[in-house]
């Protein structure tokens, strides 16, 4: 594992998020040399974040930015930060009242390798209508526990547009059921929102469609994927061929 390696998924996931929430309808991102702030308008804790960089010397002057921004939106909030960093920010934050809490893996492929065979009856494309776009929005917020009308919010045409970024969407008997999207910068294909609705999981469409997510980096001239595993995704990510890294510490307030 090499530095440059961490730098680069750091990267990706840095663009990735700034792009995600800057083209939401409901949410903001902002960035200086610190650290990067998103939020996605909703008292969602999770999603509404500030990433320190690199913390050091500056730090009480990031943390009492990120809380002068959140009061100014009225938003609950966490801090992130990679694993490396985090015994530098564990004290800092703790005295301030934010308890680390969740250690999130952050994996790659390097490099990118050759798929494994279709599921059978799944049949994925990339979302280039309309009409796509709403079943994407729908079956990404259904299957990850978001209302429905979360998903135009968030996911939006804006996002879809963009020259680095891929949305597919999986379905069987002509019915959407799993989604998947790339965010390619630097080389790195960052893998979100591979989801699947539970009716249709333990199927394997969740790999299959990180699978579509990762060749379609590659035809945007990726050599590496990464992403950031939930727990009930690590095996298969692991089996694929993914590597951990590191892990993103989360720290936070609990809730009241």
């Amino acid at each position: 594992m090499s530095e440059r390696l961490l730098d680069l998924c750091d990267w990706n996931h840095r663009v990735a998020s700034i792009a995600m929430f800057g083209a939401s309808h409901t949410g903001a991102a902002l960035e200086n040399r610190d650290l990067w702030i998103t939020h996605c308008g909703f008292p969602a804790q999770p999603f509404n974040c500030a990433f320190l960089k690199n913390p050091g010397e500056r730090l009480p002057e990031a943390i009492e930015t990120t809380e002068r921004y959140f009061a100014g939106v009225d938003l609950p909030f966490c801090f992130n930060c990679r694993a490396d960093h985090a015994d530098r920010c564990a004290e800092a934050l703790e005295t301030a009242g934010y308890p680390r809490t969740v250690e999130t893996p952050v994996m790659a492929m390097d490099p990118i390798t050759a798929a494994t065979k279709p599921v059978d009856g799944l049949e994925i494309h990339r979302v280039e209508s309309a009409g796509d776009l709403a079943d994407f929005q729908k079956t990404a917020s259904l299957a990850f526990g978001f209302p429905e009308a979360a998903g135009p919010h968030f996911l939006t045409e804006e996002l879809r547009a963009q020259p680095n970024v891929r949305f597919y969407l999986g379905r069987i008997d002509g019915q959407a059921c799993c989604t998947s999207l790339v965010i390619a910068t630097g080389g790195v294909a960052g893998i979100y929102w591979v989801a699947t609705l539970d009716e249709q999981c333990g199927k394997g469409l969740g790999e299959e469609m990180t699978w579509a997510a990762v060749l379609g980096g590659r035809e945007l001239g990726c050599g590496i994927a990464n992403l950031q595993s939930s727990r009930s995704g690590y095996s298969v990510y692991a089996r694929m061929g993914f590597e951990t890294l590191t892990h993103y510490v989360r720290f936070e307030k609990p809730a009241p």
